[in-house]
């Protein structure tokens, strides 16, 4: 797609009319030292902003590098130590933001913690399956909300509590067996517990004793032994199970027996009982893996997971999608785990999602985890009310190119969001221009880096609206830069854009830009350059002003004025009044016929009604203070002007009169014919 192709351009308007919060103050200092990190990680492999997006890809220890600073950042800004610490004292440091938070940025480090288990690791891929049982340990401690104690002194027995399964399948499914075992050896024995009840436990803990222990960094022996006794134990369970299932009881006792088989199916790690068993999807995949391939590579456990329906688990846990989209990530599906995880933050999606698409396992399952699967992945974004078309865009591009505009808003990040949307493609130019519209003023570093950049990768457009919005914050020579630069490049569409604004510019400040020797250089172009040519001749004309060479300057006044060219018939009602009010009472430099010439012009403009250029005028009377044009209501703002420039157009014809009168004795009928300013209505 060409950087002009409207869907592109639509696609980003798309994203500038997405609401943002702005950046936590608290927040200032991580997203400083991210956005130093991300440089770190792309300068070497910066592409043109004419290309598409596109990252190099990094090894897997580059990665957990990487993955492992961003994370320290989350732990260092977002969740500090309470390590021999007084409430206080954190309150101090932190501030009261940082601790209201804190359930929020738990889940932040939650979703890194995961994917660097899953895709950024360098370590032992084959420990997989109990660093997730691990994690989800640390950040779901399902088995806090169970009364231990109240269903031990339940008055009917500890089997009879409606806890009591529920618990015992949680302790399964985090495979805490030694807790476990305490819980089943207290609850067979307690009255007032049936001989049928305590028969049925003693299954359950007979297998829940037999359970090998996995071990910790296996070698090939370790794990072939492992997997020996597992197939066995598994044997053993089965056997027991299909047992209990010919056994006839009371019924009392046959719903406890269906609930030891459901915890046995648990441990047998049968998918369909640990799905309904489960609290949430992400719970039932870990037991899943962990209870049928425990050494898996994360690519393995993809191919497991992936067939599982957990649609049921998402629509049980409506109030928490989190685990859902932690589930998701497992199975693989980045996209959707990340769209349903809602931490409604920026930044952890951008850097997160920028390191899948640094990930270099294009060999894995679907490439799931390639910088390719990245790169494939859109977001239609919806045109608005009066925009019935969708647009799609790289799912990275989106989320950066929005973080752009939040680090925008912020003046003293404003100067990071430059190394991020050089990693953008074709949608990070069109963003350029946006970010130089927001500069603020005082950022010295960053602008003049902005600006170096843009000349390098000879972004043209990019550069001039750099100085055409330097000009606007009163950036001294900035229309005189935008000159010489466009001149030396060739560009002379836009140098005729900038010549036009240096007018506008001289008539609300004054200050006069200079083009040095363009005016030479110049004229060997055979194009028309209406503008550039009269800013040249405008130029000159102060010039010769400030060397008191007033006869000269008088001729190019007259010879501006009455040009042909109606391409600068806006500028004529400003010159006449800055050229007459600059020349003052010299008359003797023109001759009779061409200041009646040049009066007739403009009354011919106010007869034809062709009087243009009046905001021109007016930027100058608000100037030189004959009034405010912020005080002036919109609906007469024209009409105020125009009658402004009328008297002022009287003024100039009765000086001359007068001039005449005092100098060449002039007759009655030359006075009469320069009243006709007086006459009209």
């Amino acid at each position: 797609m060409s950087f002009n192709n409207p869907s592109y351009y639509n696609a980003y308007k798309c994203i500038e009319q997405i609401p943002l919060d702005p950046i936590a103050k608290h927040r200032d200092e991580m997203f400083e030292r991210s956005a130093e990190l991300f440089k770190s990680i792309h300068q070497s492999v910066q592409q043109p902003l004419n290309t598409t997006d596109k990252c190099k890809t990094r090894s897997k220890s580059e990665l957990a590098k990487i993955s492992s600073n961003y994370r320290k950042l989350v732990q260092d800004y977002l969740l500090p130590s309470t390590n021999n610490k007084s409430f206080t004292e954190i309150l101090e440091r932190k501030g009261a933001v940082t601790l209201l938070n804190q359930g929020h940025y738990r889940q932040l480090l939650a979703l890194w913690d995961l994917c660097d288990i899953l895709y950024f690791t360098d370590g032992d891929e084959r420990m997989t399956g109990v660093k997730l049982l691990q994690w989800l340990n640390n950040i779901d401690k399902g088995i806090h909300r169970y009364d231990i104690q109240g269903i031990m002194n339940n008055p009917k027995g500890p089997i009879d509590h409606h806890d009591f399964w529920p618990c015992i399948y949680k302790l399964i499914f985090r495979r805490d067996f030694n807790l476990l075992i305490q819980l089943l050896k207290m609850s067979k024995n307690k009255p007032p517990t049936s001989k049928e009840a305590s028969q049925l436990l003693d299954h359950l803990l007979r297998a829940t004793i037999d359970v090998p222990s996995i071990p910790n960094n296996p070698d090939q022996d370790a794990m072939y032994k492992y997997m020996l006794d597992w197939t066995k134990w598994r044997e053993k369970v089965y056997r027991m199970a299909e047992s209990l299932q010919k056994t006839d009881r009371v019924a009392s006792v046959m719903m406890h027996q269906k609930s030891l088989l459901n915890a046995l199916a648990i441990l047998h790690g049968q998918s369909k009982p640990i799905i309904n068993q489960a609290d949430h999807a992400a719970e039932a995949i870990v037991s899943i893996v962990v209870n049928t391939k425990p050494f898996a590579t994360p690519d393995e456990i993809r191919s497991i997971v992936s067939e599982l329906d957990l649609s049921l688990k998402r629509q049980q846990q409506h109030h928490d999608d989190r685990f859902y989209s932690y589930a998701m990530l497992i199975q693989g599906s980045i996209a959707e785990g990340l769209e349903f995880f809602k931490p409604d933050d920026w930044w952890t999606l951008v850097h997160l999602v920028d390191l899948f698409g640094l990930t270099a396992d294009s060999n894995s399952i679907s490439s799931l985890s390639s910088s390719g699967y990245i790169a494939t992945i859109d977001v239609q974004l919806f045109g608005g009310p009066d925009d019935n078309q969708r647009y799609s865009i790289h799912f990275r591009t989106f989320l950066i190119l929005v973080y752009v505009r939040l680090l925008s808003q912020q003046s003293n990040l404003w100067q990071y969001g430059l190394d991020y949307i050089s990693t953008c493609g074709v949608l990070g130019q069109m963003a350029l221009m946006n970010y130089i519209q927001s500069m603020p003023n005082k950022n010295t570093v960053g602008t003049e880096r902005l600006l170096n950049y843009c000349m390098e990768h000879g972004y043209v457009k990019e550069v001039t609206e750099f100085y055409k919005c330097q000009a606007k914050r009163g950036i001294k020579d900035s229309y005189s830069k935008a000159i010489h630069y466009l001149y030396s490049v060739g560009e002379y569409s836009l140098l005729e854009e900038i010549c036009e604004l240096a007018i506008y510019h001289f008539a609300h400040s004054g200050e006069l830009t200079d083009i040095g020797d363009i005016e030479t250089q110049i004229q060997s172009y055979c194009e028309p350059l209406p503008r550039i040519a009269f800013y040249i001749e405008f130029f000159k004309l102060h010039n010769l002003y400030k060397q008191q060479n007033y006869g000269e300057a008088a001729e190019v006044l007259y010879d501006l004025l009455m040009s042909s060219d109606t391409n600068n018939s806006k500028f004529t009602p400003f010159l006449f009044i800055e050229g007459f009010t600059m020349l003052d009472d010299r008359f003797a430099q023109y001759s009779e016929n061409q200041i009646m010439s040049v009066l007739y012009m403009l009354h011919d403009m106010f007869n034809q009604d062709r009087l243009d250029g009046l905001d021109l005028v007016a930027s100058y009377f608000t100037r030189i203070k004959i009034f405010d044009i912020e005080k002036i209501d919109s609906q007469y703002y024209q009409d105020v002007v125009k009658k402004l420039f009328r008297e002022h157009v009287e003024l100039v014809a009765n000086r001359y009169i007068h001039y005449k009168q005092l100098i060449l004795n002039s007759n009655t009928s030359q006075q009469q014919s320069l009243l006709f300013y007086q006459q009209q209505p």
